[in-house]
């Protein structure tokens, strides 16, 4: 078996399937296989999949376990050489999977161990396919100061970035919405954390396979289309779960790689940051802060 294709799905049936359409539509030219984590999904995501795909392998989960554990539940019993973790909120244009599979294969950099596409939104522009790893300069210039150095801080700074060119390029970390990796590496590494339950297991992930010295990139002329299009904290209305499961997220892997006192200065800089858009988040500045204190 060439590729496994894991895709978690929670309530997420009509995506999981149109995402489904998409893969097999476009996939050609290599062996592959399916596996769908559902996370106790309430819209009868399993039984519309089984009729659609009986093809498809499903794993059943009757509490929703999050992300990370869910993929790492499908890997135990995939098959293929490669793994391909793709979003429920994904579609497939070309055939991007064989465009990796033949790219990682013919690789001559054998440190090369993991793939993703340049994201478009439903439009078709250009969205978040990669990122920097967080720092501390990055928080504290998410604060306003990144204005005096933009063009160094997309570059060098920025946790959430698209890619556009023609160049493949190397990235700290892959947008979970689509990762290609080596199943081998993917096990060598320990696979992701699943003390993380939804946001920055990959981020951990991909920093435990910088710290083995491995290499990730983005090919630029492979493109998915990503119906999550930018930062949640980018639209009309605040989502205060979201939010608290995302710095929660940020919380652990400031503890686990950088340490409390790095993770305690973090959150001094996210107080600030919210302080000072006191008007934007004004209704939801007292749980925001809350979930500052309290994670």
């Amino acid at each position: 078996m060439d590729v496994s294709i894991i895709i978690v799905n929670y309530n997420t049936r009509n995506l999981t399937l149109q995402c489904l359409v998409s893969i097999y539509e476009k996939t050609k030219g290599i062996s592959f296989e399916i596996i769908v984590v559902d996370n106790a999904s309430l819209d009868n995501s399993v039984e519309y999949i089984k009729k659609e795909f009986p093809q498809v392998t499903c794993i059943e989960n009757n509490i929703n376990v999050g992300f990370g554990k869910a993929n790492n539940q499908a890997v135990r019993i995939c098959k293929g050489k490669y793994l391909f973790f793709l979003n429920s909120d994904t579609i497939l244009i070309d055939n991007s999977i064989v465009l990796f599979f033949y790219y990682l294969e013919n690789c001559k950099v054998k440190s090369v161990c993991c793939c993703g596409a340049s994201l478009l939104d439903m439009q078709q522009n250009l969205t978040g396919s990669a990122g920097n790893f967080p720092s501390l300069l990055q928080e504290f210039l998410d604060i306003g100061f990144y204005i005096f150095c933009s063009k160094i801080y997309k570059r060098k700074f920025s946790i959430a970035f698209h890619v556009h060119g023609n160049e493949i390029i190397e990235v700290d970390y892959i947008c979970g919405a689509d990762i290609f990796i080596k199943k081998e590496i993917f096990n060598l590494v320990g696979g992701f954390d699943e003390n993380y339950f939804m946001y920055y297991e990959e981020t951990d992930m991909f920093y435990r396979l910088k710290n083995l010295n491995y290499k990730s990139i983005i090919i630029p002329n492979i493109n998915i289309i990503h119906l999550e299009s930018g930062s949640f904290l980018n639209k009309k209305t605040f989502d205060v779960n979201k939010f608290t499961m995302i710095y929660k997220g940020k919380v652990l892997y400031y503890k686990k790689n950088k340490g409390s006192l790095s993770c305690f200065f973090m959150k001094c800089f996210s107080f600030i940051f919210y302080i000072i858009r006191l008007p934007r988040y004004y209704r939801n500045i007292h749980a925001i802060i809350s979930i500052i204190i309290h994670s």
